[in-house]
């Protein structure tokens, strides 16, 4: 399982990006916390986690809008915090530590169905990450069928198996492939690796949305890293971008080369004005990424706004009339 190897975690999470200008977009997270009486030991571990990743977040309340859905056999609904109340960090911390444990029966499914409901309220140009903290132990849909709900959303889904009887095989459903594929950024954690959730990097990587494993079409968007060859000029447009790359993925592949295929592409529409000391891309060209540039562990998934750029991956535009 390719998740037993472990990010660097730092103590004091160090905004990075922010230093760069990289990843410096929106992101919509919502976290979705096992209230259940089963979790009774680990609620305090469990709220803890979920400030350290906060911690790592970059500017909540601003281009970050972070929520909150504690559950057991119900919703808490009097706790529950929504994108839309704009919280900054300090506001949310204190509300996570002041969050009671409920200890009743366990519905993952309702705690899960009331964020996607609280989804409906995410910015169209923002990037939505699902974080469940859970044993896994208890839903009256099959857990399979409630990441499902996401995915047809594509909203990132996040699972931490946290708890005494943790029910990974069933977690893990929830998940893409299992949270086992470079192709998707979907992930499962259990106690071995819980400390690679609030790392750096996974939080910006993953959380905060700095790969396009689940995003087909982003705006003013560029990628970068993996870059394959000169770009290819005087394409009419994203969709015929998304197909390049297709094209280029299969021949490359038959080849016997998949490290040089295709997985992620960037187009420059009519919008694009290049800096005088940037690259030699302009209006039309296609540019094509490889894994390189995000979808194995040590790739830097980085990207940056850029207005007139368009981006995104083949796993996410597969079947969308795209490709």
């Amino acid at each position: 399982m390719y998740l037993t190897k472990i990010w660097c975690f730092a103590p004091i999470l160090i905004a990075l990006s922010g230093v760069n200008g990289y990843c410096e977009h929106k992101a919509d997270i919502i976290f979705v916390l096992d209230s259940s009486g089963s979790e009774s030991g680990f609620w305090t571990q469990i709220k803890d986690w979920v400030k350290k990743t906060v911690n790592g977040l970059h500017n909540i309340g601003l281009k970050s809008e972070i929520g909150l859905v504690a559950f057991d056999d119900d919703v808490d609904k009097s706790h529950e915090i929504q994108l839309t109340a704009h919280e900054d960090r300090a506001r949310f911390l204190r509300d996570v530590d002041n969050l009671p444990f409920m200890g009743g029966g366990t519905r993952i499914d309702l705690g899960m169905k009331e964020a996607l409901e609280m989804f409906k309220a995410r910015r169209t140009n923002a990037h939505a990450t699902v974080v469940l903290l859970t044993d896994g132990q208890g839903s009256n849909v099959p857990l399979r069928t409630v990441g499902n709900w996401f995915h047809a959303e594509n909203i990132r889904v996040i699972v931490v198996g946290i708890g005494s009887g943790v029910n990974p095989n069933d977690l893990k459903t929830m998940c893409k492939n299992n949270g086992q594929s470079s192709e998707t950024h979907d992930h499962y954690f259990d106690a071995a690796n819980i400390d690679e959730l609030v790392s750096a990097r996974f939080i910006e990587n993953s959380i905060e949305g700095c790969n396009f494993a689940t995003d087909c079409h982003s705006m003013d968007t560029k990628l970068l890293g993996g870059i394959i060859g000169e770009g290819i000029p005087n394409v009419a447009g994203f969709k015929e971008c998304a197909r390049e790359c297709q094209k280029q993925h299969n021949q490359v592949t038959r080849e016997g080369r998949p490290q040089a295929a295709c997985h992620y592409f960037t187009y420059y529409d009519d919008r694009f004005v290049r800096p005088s000391t940037r690259s030699n891309n302009w209006r039309k060209d296609c540019e094509l990424h490889s894994q390189d540039h995000c979808g194995f562990y040590g790739s830097h998934c980085q990207q940056k706004e850029v207005v007139g750029v368009e981006s995104g991956s083949l796993t996410s535009c597969e079947g969308k009339n795209f490709i």
